[in-house]
């Protein structure tokens, strides 16, 4: 099982991101509007990619990145949240500054929320087999929950 809030995969290589030193955020800008982000990645820094030597960007995708460190903890979280909305102080004017909040929402509970990281590698196979039966919106991200399904489909796996 991974360490939750200390392990990450790459979105580039899959492989693991053992540490936060290690890892990357990067962000997809809108053509449109250079100042709204439409995607959110975690890869590794180039120093620690398995593929440094295979490719000259090794696991990067876009231009703008920053180090995996700044988003995690409290700190982090305002830095999260800042991507939605840098608030009225710096923004008088309210501008939408992420296009997809559902991807957005998901690069927050990878960074913040205990053991969602390894359990969406399950997600589908829990849809599919209807593990979540009718667990409604809050239970299924619960982090005790999140753990079970990931114990559930390591130990099916290992069968």
């Amino acid at each position: 099982m991974l360490e939750p809030l200390k392990k990450w995969y790459c979105d580039t290589c899959g492989e693991i991101i053992d540490k936060p030193e290690d890892g990357y955020v990067q962000f997809k800008r809108c053509k449109e509007n250079g100042l709204v982000y439409e995607d959110f990645v975690i890869v590794h820094h180039k120093t620690k990619s398995p593929l440094k030597n295979k490719r000259r960007d090794a696991c990067y995708i876009y231009d703008s990145d920053s180090d995996l460190k700044s988003f995690l903890g409290d700190k982090g979280k305002v830095n999260l949240l800042s991507l939605l909305d840098p608030g009225p102080y710096h923004m008088p004017e309210f501008l939408q500054m992420t296009s997809n909040v559902r991807k957005w929402n998901d690069f927050f509970m990878r960074l913040q929320l205990p053991y969602y990281e390894e359990a969406r590698r399950y997600w589908n196979r829990a849809s599919s087999d209807g593990y979540f039966g009718d667990s409604n919106e809050v239970y299924i991200y619960m982090p005790e929950n999140l753990k079970r399904m990931i114990e559930y489909y390591k130990n099916e796996d290992e069968i």
